[in-house]
């Protein structure tokens, strides 16, 4: 009898352990698995891309169980809280109970497991041919549970259509509802879409519908008891369903010993554990693209590929592959040793997605060949060797744009190598692009690496001036993929690694409104993780083209904080898949970028297809719903409700950081067929002057151009004025000619200056030679994204610190000194009566010099606007006292001190104007600022 509860008991533990359940983890809000009764009475389980969701009790991603736990049995005795083995190797071999003492260390497994497995494969060793049927009979199980309690009987799963139909008959009666999700989701939610079973003589009948995805993949789920309720028991993780709609219902052959011909584990780029030497002549390459592979075969089960992106460029591949489990912090592409050797910078570390899973980039060597692959485990602070091999067989490459000439967004890894216009050139099968960015400070480019660069010079793009911009042509491997280009800089005379995302989202012919390509369906043919990069403007612009089908809208709930306000999200255009003319987002630190892929209309109703350039996004509050993401991987997909041409809140929740944070984004969409079906004249483009004042008012995104301010003698400035009450102020910030390069200089080039990509942009406005200003009342509302793009001053202004006498006498003449709350001249010194009277009675204080302003006092003041001197800009005429170079850095220090006060900075020019009457005219300026009510009076012309 002993003998026969062994024999049983390594019989149930060789079908168990041959299963490796997927725990896909949702924060907990963001867990949307649930049922839904349909017409027919059939339960439907919804889910987030086809995905079961499950997570730990805090919320955070729970992590793979790659052990298996045990579970009390009638008879057995066993301890039911017996925890499972876990991360991040268990074990290859624990089918067979060939376990060897290195995996066992691996594993993490304690003494007691030890003599486990050992009697385990004492008593699998003799098992006879019948014992071996038995388990091939088990094996062939449409559906396998890892809970032995939950014993399944006779099961079925069935494809139809977009959906699995399954169907479970238990072979008792102890459970009789069934969650699909995480035993971490609240009570209420499992009661709310529970599946009840139907009793049957034995047991209960389960029946529910899976998406087409669920096949072949672990499901985790929560059974109920009548007696004790809804089952919690496991140490760690989620208990899983198998699915499988095939007949056989068998894990990889990789686990067979006899099929993998050797019960250790394999070699790094080894077939079957025989050490081989790598043949780099043997290596095989993909041509420029990128692609989609749909099977990565792996040295080990436990080291699973469940999604694999491979992009081929400028003669380098990579791969961004998702692992099945969470036990790794690192991977290195070469051997454990080597691994070990190398330093941490040359270590893949990982990046979470939305699902919980982790995200690593690695280089790929070939194709179709093993190529080495070294795993760090966090648990153990070790590394092992594996193997990974990319498979060309049923792998998919994103359609590249048809021949022509076309308009394209270009994202950047930095925002100190900005592309600001890019021309994309195809002819025949290869691609090019004309690329401007945003400032003058590298002389070459190189298609490829800093290291290559440099011994490659015949190879070297040198950049062709137009307008006083640097452009270069460069060749484009592939679209909506991550391109190195090494970029030189002429002041350090050094070569900096870059990386350019050129997308197909918004790819259109100049001047046509019609699509790029010329097919309907969707060009991407590879899986939808392709990693937004943009630390740029937070702006795109133009016709998608590349996807005509229509969006469904996200799932979602009730959002029963109020998070955010119903949207009109009604228009008159006809129903179909339009494109945004113009996309721009604000909000957050810079990090995450938003896109905006296409507009459906569907009944009237306009929907937006916004992506997250991270896959950590859980869910998105909007239309005071909140919606689960339609698509994730490493970036997050959400389609919803939204109002064209207008500002639109929403919130979106990442797990990026250590708990879920809500952060606050505001969306603008421009389409100019809504504007024009609305009657409307707002303009979907922002055409702003580089180097000069606009001599007429420029468009500005989402405003219409109402008046001018006439300025007949000064020369530094210009004010335009919009709807709203809206005001545009441009000043000249060039002293002469000689120094208009230099104030274009980057003095802290490629250091880490400690801002936020949104702070580095705000900046970089400084930087400019026009320094544009936006002069908002406190009831207007501008486009989302604008502030990117000019400096905003919100109106009213109460607290201002003035570093300018002359700006205090005018002030003082238009009676706003009751504005000001700290100057940067003392008491003794102040030429302004109205202003030392004011400091005498400690209304205003004393914050230090216009080249030197104290933190702390203008904290204390309550700034909310800082005017300098004129003097703080950089002067070849004070080169005697200090570089100009020194002068401009001094100048980008203050302005970096403002930026990270959130205070608004002005340089006044008024002393720099040549005549008395141009002097007076700098009047206008702090009128438009200082002014209560918007006014254009007299001195305006339309």
């Amino acid at each position: 009898m002993k003998r026969n509860s062994k024999q049983f008991l390594a019989l149930f533990m060789a079908i168990a352990m041959s299963v490796t359940p997927v725990s896909y983890a949702y924060a907990e809000d963001s867990a949307v698995a649930g049922v839904e009764n349909t017409e027919s009475g059939q339960q439907t389980v919804e889910v987030t891309d086809g995905k079961i969701g499950a997570a730990d009790a805090a919320g955070q991603p729970a992590e793979e169980v790659t052990g298996q736990e045990e579970e009390t049995t009638a008879g057995q005795g066993t301890d039911e809280n017996q925890k499972s083995q876990e991360e991040p190797k268990a074990e290859e071999n624990a089918a067979t109970g060939n376990v060897t003492e290195a995996e066992k260390k691996e594993a993490g497994e304690d003494g007691k497991s030890e003599e486990k497995a050992a009697e385990e494969q004492k008593v699998k060793s003799e098992e006879t041919a019948e014992n071996a049927g038995e388990v091939k009979t088990q094996e062939a199980k449409n559906i396998i549970s890892d809970f032995a309690m939950f014993k399944v009987g006779p099961s079925s799963v069935v494809k139809e259509n977009d959906h699995l139909k399954v169907s479970i008959e238990t072979e008792s009666k102890t459970y009789n509802k069934i969650y699909i999700g995480s035993k971490a989701d609240t009570v209420e939610r499992k009661e709310e879409k529970a599946i009840v079973g139907t009793g049957t003589g034995k047991g209960y009948l389960f029946t529910f519908e899976l998406p087409l995805s669920a096949d072949g993949t672990d499901v985790a789920f929560v059974p109920h008891s009548q007696e004790n309720g809804w089952e919690s028991r496991k140490a760690d993780g989620d208990y899983t369903l198998h699915i499988s709609s095939s007949a056989e219902n068998k894990k990889d052959d990789t686990e067979n010993p006899e099929q993998r011909g050797n019960s250790g584990e394999s070699k790094p780029g080894t077939e079957s554990g025989e050490n081989q030497k790598e043949d780099e002549s043997t290596n095989k390459t993909l041509p420029g693209g990128k692609y989609a592979i749909k099977e990565v075969t792996s040295s080990s089960p436990m080291f699973r590929v469940v999604s694999c992106e491979l992009i081929s460029a400028n003669g380098e591949m990579y791969a961004d592959i998702t692992l099945n489990g969470t036990g790794y912090d690192y991977l290195y592409a070469g051997t454990a040793d080597a691994a070990g050797k190398a330093k941490q910078e040359e270590w893949s570390c990982y990046k979470e997605n939305a699902l919980g899973r982790y995200v690593y980039r690695v280089k790929v060597t070939s194709v179709d060949k093993g190529i080495a692959i070294a795993a760090h485990s966090k648990k153990n602070n070790k590394w092992y060797d594996r193997t990974l091999t990319f498979n060309t067989i049923g792998m998919t490459k994103a359609v590249e744009a048809e021949d022509g000439t076309y308009k394209a967004n270009v994202t950047s890894s930095s925002s100190m190598f900005k592309v600001t216009d890019c021309v994309l050139t195809s002819k025949n099968g290869k691609m090019t692009a004309k690329v401007t960015l945003s400032g003058t400070g590298y002389d070459y480019l190189y298609a490829g690496t800093s290291a290559k660069a440099a011994a490659d010079s015949a190879n070297w793009v040198k950049f062709v001036e137009e307008n006083g911009k640097y452009t270069y042509i460069i060749p484009v491997d592939a679209l909506d993929a991550e391109i190195p280009v090494a970029a030189h800089s002429k002041k350090n005379n050094k070569w900096y690694d870059r990386t350019l995302v050129f997308s197909s989202t918004g790819v259109k012919k100049p001047g046509s409104n019609g699509p790029a390509n010329g097919n309907n369906g969707n060009t991407n043919q590879g899986n939808s993780t392709s990693q937004n990069t943009n630390f740029g403007t937070g702006t795109t612009s133009g016709n998608t083209g590349t996807n005509q089908t229509p969006d469904k809208e996200s799932k979602y709930e009730a959002d029963l904080n109020g998070g955010t306000a119903r949207v009109n999200s009604a228009t008159t255009l006809a129903d179909g898949v339009y494109t945004p003319d113009k996309f721009s987002w604000s909000g957050g630190t810079g990090k995450v970028s938003i896109s905006c892929t296409k507009i459906t209309v569907t009944g009237g109703q306009a929907y937006a297809t916004i992506v997250f350039s991270s896959g950590s996004y859980g869910y998105v509050k909007a239309n005071g719903n909140t919606y689960y993401p339609t698509t994730t991987g490493s970036t997050s997909t959400f389609v919803i409700p939204v109002e064209l041409n207008k500002n639109n809140t929403i919130i979106g929740m990442t797990t990026k950081m250590s708990t879920a944070h809500e952060i606050s984004y505001s969306i603008f969409i421009y389409l100019s067929a809504a504007a024009k079906a609305d009657g409307t004249t707002v303009s979907g483009e922002t055409n702003l002057s580089a180097d000069t004042l606009d001599e007429k008012a420029p468009e500005i995104m989402g405003l219409s151009y109402q008046s001018e301010t006439k300025v007949e003698h000064a020369k530094y400035f210009k004010i335009y004025h919009y709807d709203q009450g809206i005001t545009l102020l441009e000043i000249d910030q060039r002293k002469d000619e000689d120094t208009k390069e230099t104030k274009t200089k980057d003095t802290k080039e490629d250091t880490d200056s400690g801002l936020t990509p949104a702070q580095e942009e705000q900046l970089a406005l400084y930087k400019a030679k026009i320094v544009r200003y936006l002069i908002v009342p406190e009831d207007a509302e501008i486009p989302a994204g604008l502030d990117k793009e000019m400096i905003v001053i919100q109106k009213p202004k109460k607290s201002a610190y003035v570093g300018s006498e002359e700006v205090l006498e005018i002030l003082d003449k238009l009676n706003a000194t009751d504005q000001i709350t700290s100057v940067g001249v003392k008491q003794k010194n102040c030429k302004v009566e109205g202003i030392a009277k004011a400091m005498k009675a400690k209304k205003i204080i004393y914050a230090g010099t216009y080249k030197k302003p104290e933190n702390k006092k203008l904290m204390k003041s309550k700034c909310d606007l800082a005017i300098l001197s004129n003097k703080i800009l950089p002067d070849e005429k004070n080169e005697k006292k200090m570089s100009v170079e020194d002068q401009q850095k001094r100048y980008e220090e203050l302005a970096e001190k403002f930026v990270l006060l959130d205070v608004p900075m002005i340089v006044d020019r008024s002393a720099d104007e040549e005549k008395d009457d141009a002097k007076a005219e700098w009047s206008k300026v702090y009128e438009a600022i200082f002014a209560q009510t918007d006014s254009t009076d007299s001195s305006a012309k339309n």
